[in-house]
């Protein structure tokens, strides 16, 4: 099966660092023509540190993304059964060479059962090829069958969970509610996101340092999760090296 991508966006890694500056570190990174990293363009082929964002319809991988790029460029669609697509931000690192820093939206998974077991394979090539994987999850959310079986398809051991943020979004949902604006959690409610923290640990057998709660729509720790970001990237890095 191909792989579809449609950028969504293309800008110098330069704009990205205005809004991150712990994202500096990526002008410094020297990328090798590795196939391990390489994907295939309508331009040619451009050698990519690729961070991919996953996780079901409705959690807020769009709404991520975009806070993340400051700008309303991914979009949610409803995706049939026979298309599937990679959305992407596009970063140039190097003004000369095709190296790009790559924000990924994959398509929303647990639509269906038949639809999990076509693309789980493809996805899974995918995430393997990325350097680092943000899992999105819902904060105010219970249940985690279906995203626990999908997991662990899609990550079988240890060494590929290392580069797997598990993001819990929503974070301003989760009870008791406050209106504070902008949104800080109440004590009670840090108490609750903690405990969602060790309870996914648990579920997806990951360890907690690769766990964190946020919220996309109130901006809240969104920093936290560049650098988580960041962190599994550099990482990544000297492993590729």
């Amino acid at each position: 099966m191909s792989l579809d991508v449609q950028i969504e966006y293309e800008s110098d890694i330069d704009e990205l660092i205005e809004r991150y500056s712990s994202l500096s570190f990526l002008k410094s990174i020297q990328l090798r023509a590795d196939a391990s990293i390489s994907w295939d363009r309508e331009s040619g082929t451009t050698y990519d540190l690729q961070v991919i964002f996953i996780g079901k319809t409705g959690y807020g991988k769009s709404t991520t993304l975009n806070s993340i790029i400051g700008n309303r460029v991914f979009e949610t669609n409803d995706v049939s059964s026979c298309t599937k697509k990679l959305h992407s931000a596009e970063y140039k690192l190097h003004s000369k060479k095709p190296y790009y820093f790559s924000l990924c939206d994959l398509p929303g998974v647990g639509e269906s059962t038949e639809a999990d077991e076509r693309y789980l394979e493809w996805y899974r090539d995918i995430l393997l090829k990325s350097n680092c994987v943000v899992y999105v999850l819902r904060a105010d959310q219970r249940d985690f069958t279906i995203d626990e079986k999908i997991f662990s398809s899609l990550f079988q051991n240890q060494a590929e969970k290392k580069k797997v943020i598990i993001a819990l979004n929503y974070a301003d949902k989760v009870e008791p509610i406050n209106r504070k604006y902008p949104f800080q959690p109440s004590e009670a409610q840090l108490i609750n996101l903690r405990n969602r923290v060790n309870q996914v640990s648990q579920v997806f057998d990951i360890q907690r340092g690769n766990i964190l709660f946020y919220s996309a729509g109130e901006q809240y720790n969104m920093k936290i999760l560049i650098n988580a970001i960041r962190g599994i990237i550099q990482q990544q890095y000297k492993l590729l090296r």
